[in-house]
């Protein structure tokens, strides 16, 4: 079964961070569509293709907003990235929890937790 974690850490005086925690797919196998490196939940894409990074502003007039989790490159697999907004980070979550209750197949189901640490 297909796993997402996520790690938020709040920096005070500075905002917050985000990180992969848990990973059980990458790359062709992570998603279903795009050759399987993608994973759309409403406006938001999960993405797996070469590391870990945030691709937000430039690929909202594409695909909406998107974070890159871990790819084909491992050596970016623990890098942090920076939450742009509090209304990215609720979609980013989202779309982790689409991302987990597809793969676990409670589609149509209630919400399940969320699967990011605070």
């Amino acid at each position: 079964m297909k796993h997402l974690k996520l790690e938020v850490k709040t920096v005070k005086g500075w905002g917050k961070l985000l990180r992969v925690v848990e990973q059980t797919h990458r790359g062709k196998d992570f998603g279903d569509s795009e050759g399987g490196y993608k994973f759309i939940s409403g406006e938001f894409t999960l993405i797996s293709a070469i590391s870990v990074a945030l691709i937000s502003a430039i690929s909202v007039a594409l695909v909406g907003n998107c974070l890159y989790v871990r790819g084909e490159v491992t050596e970016n697999d623990n890098d942090c990235v920076v939450v742009p907004s509090e209304e990215w980070l609720e979609q980013c979550r989202k779309a982790v929890r689409a991302y987990n209750d597809f793969y676990a197949g409670k589609v149509g189901e209630d919400e399940g937790e969320v699967e990011f640490i605070e």
